[in-house]
């Protein structure tokens, strides 16, 4: 009997350190977020699938009316979609992925565009377009671009240091603690139930956190990055470890500094931004996986912006879905071999006089 009792006082103590070990294991939301960006600039290899598409895109200008041009963009862009899909590893240093770009309207068209990076350089294929009647010579064929030759040629607007990726991923990494430091945890960031948050099928998170500005909190955000965040970003760009990718003089980051630390020109500021923007939707939704990864992200905008009696209303949705992070992965294109050259390229549309 009393063996008995004990077995079920050892159960129950089991149960009970299970689940505490499953709430400890739930981070507050903002910290949750900050350790998943972190890991997402650690990871070795992955695949990537993601998409862009504008559900609202209207603008309240009589002046369109009278630029039939500029009338045929915004039907083009109207519903426009973006998908990638992709693979990416870090040692040695390679990404290739598919670039889907759909527009709508009077010429709808989908154009497919499969790039390959390197650490220095990147090919991308050349789109056969029946509109702008490419000679043959040029169709599905790779473009080859030595990116730092190119910085060497075009030093003036380009950079070598711009283009070292290892340290593109140590910026982005301190910029991403930078900024999502900044804002208040409560008021920002928030916890969704991971079973309605509709994540799409095969993502397993542990958890899933919203970051939000709305109306009532954009006064709030707007202070916070221009008081607190921007000046810290702006020493990153101007430390001896970044100042080479950026190419900013120390004067030009001094008047930055002390443009923004105007209080009178702030609050001037934040009075029109209120005037000119209503965000209807601003979030940012990542689910965490139980391994700290960023697995899925969401982007949610609905935006009107006026300005000088125009009224643009955009909205748009963009999401980034990763898989098989830190496994061994598999490149469908590689290295492509059927390429062309700059050079060749410039040659061949000099010749057929385009």
């Amino acid at each position: 009997m009393k063996r008995k009792i004990w077995l079920s006082m050892l159960a129950c103590m089991l149960v009970v350190m299970v689940v505490l070990s499953g709430c400890a294991s739930k981070k507050d939301p903002k910290e949750s977020v900050q350790a998943a960006m972190e890991n997402a600039l650690k990871m070795n290899s992955y695949e990537l699938t993601g998409s862009l598409k504008i559900n609202e895109l209207s603008v309240n200008d009589p002046a369109l009316e009278q630029d039939p041009a500029a009338g045929m963009v915004l039907n083009l862009l109207k519903n426009a979609e973006v998908n990638v899909s992709g693979v990416f590893q870090k040692d040695p240093m390679q990404m290739e992925m598919t670039l889907e770009v759909k527009l709508q309207g009077d010429m709808a068209i989908t154009l497919s565009v499969p790039m390959v990076i390197t650490e220095d350089k990147m090919w991308m294929k050349i789109p056969n377009i029946p509109m702008l009647g490419l000679p043959e010579s040029m169709v599905d064929k790779f473009i080859e671009i030595d990116m730092k030759k190119l910085a060497e040629e075009q030093d003036a607007d380009l950079n070598v240091g711009a283009l070292d990726f290892t340290k593109s991923q140590e910026l982005s990494q301190e910029l991403t603690k930078v900024v999502l430091g900044g804002f208040d945890g409560k008021t920002f960031f928030s916890d969704v139930n991971v079973k309605e948050a509709g994540l799409p099928e095969g993502v397993d998170a542990k958890q899933v956190v919203k970051f939000d500005i709305t109306d009532s909190n954009l006064e709030q955000a707007v202070t916070v990055f221009v008081k607190d965040v921007l000046p810290q970003i702006l020493d990153l760009m101007s430390s001896d470890k970044y100042k080479d990718m950026f190419q900013l003089q120390q004067e030009e980051i001094d008047k930055l500094k002390k443009e923004i630390s105007d209080e009178a020109e702030l609050k001037k500021a934040l009075e029109e931004l209120k005037k000119a923007v209503k965000i209807n939707q601003f979030s940012i939704t990542t689910a965490v996986s139980k391994d700290d990864y960023p697995v899925y992200q969401d982007v949610n905008a609905n935006l009107d912006i006026t300005n000088e009696g125009t009224t643009v209303k955009l909205g748009l949705q963009a999401s980034s879905q990763y898989s098989k992070i830190n496994e061994k992965v598999e490149f469908k294109i590689g290295i492509p071999t059927d390429v062309i050259t700059m050079e060749e390229l410039e040659q061949q549309f000099n010749s057929f006089g385009m």
